[in-house]
C-alpha cells in the first residue's frame, strides 16, 4: 500500500514525513462479500437459506477482537525506520502502552458496569479489576464516579507522573504533577 504523506498532514501527530523510531497506531480493514458474477456484472451472493446476502468477511492488518475500526487503542503500532527493508530493527515499547491499556480495559468494564447498573462503581472488584499486575504503576487506581461521569488516575511507582481516564474514553498523563 502506497499513501503519500501529504494525505497525513491534518491528522499526523508527528513531523512529515515520519522520523526513524516514530511509532503511529494504525489498522487497514478489508471488506470482501461473496460475490458471484452475472451478465449484469458483480451481485452479492445470496444465502439461500435467509434469502439476504452471506455477510461480508472483515479482514484487519491487526486482529483487534471485535469489528470496530474505530477503537484505534486495537490497532498495530507501526515503527519507522531509516534502515533498509528487512534489517534487524528493534521494537522500541514504550512503558506508557501498559498502564493506557490498563486504564482502558477499566474504562470498558465501567461502561458495562454503568449499562448494568446505572452508574459507575469506584470497587475494582465489582469492576473485576482487583488483581492488575503493572510494571511502573501502583495498583490499586484512584476511582471517582457519580452515576454520570467516573475519573480513574494511575501513579508511577515514583509518584512522579500520573495517568488518568474519564467516563468519555479520554486518557491523559500529568508528570510531576503539573
Amino acid at each position: 500500500v502506497a499513501i503519500p504523506w501529504k494525505t497525513f498532514k491534518d491528522c499526523a501527530h508527528t513531523p512529515l514525513p515520519p522520523q526513524d523510531k516514530d511509532q503511529w497506531r494504525v489498522n487497514f480493514s478489508r471488506v470482501q462479500w461473496q460475490r458471484e458474477i452475472t451478465p449484469n456484472g458483480y451481485v452479492k451472493k445470496i444465502n439461500p437459506e435467509t434469502n439476504q446476502p452471506f455477510p461480508e468477511y472483515n479482514w484487519v492488518w491487526s486482529p483487534q477482537g471485535l469489528i470496530a475500526m474505530h477503537a484505534p487503542e486495537t490497532w498495530g503500532i507501526v515503527q519507522f525506520s531509516e534502515r533498509v527493508p528487512s534489517s534487524d530493527v528493534a521494537f522500541i515499547k514504550k512503558e506508557d502502552e501498559e498502564v493506557r491499556w490498563v486504564l482502558r480495559k477499566l474504562y470498558y468494564n465501567q461502561r458495562t458496569y454503568q449499562l448494568n447498573n446505572d452508574s459507575f462503581s469506584t470497587d475494582l472488584n465489582k469492576l473485576g479489576l482487583q488483581d492488575v499486575k503493572l510494571k511502573y504503576y501502583s495498583w490499586p487506581a484512584e476511582v471517582y464516579a457519580t452515576p454520570t461521569m467516573f475519573e480513574a488516575i494511575l501513579y508511577s511507582n515514583d509518584k512522579t507522573q500520573e495517568w488518568h481516564i474519564n467516563q468519555d474514553g479520554r486518557i491523559w498523563d500529568k508528570k510531576d504533577g503539573k
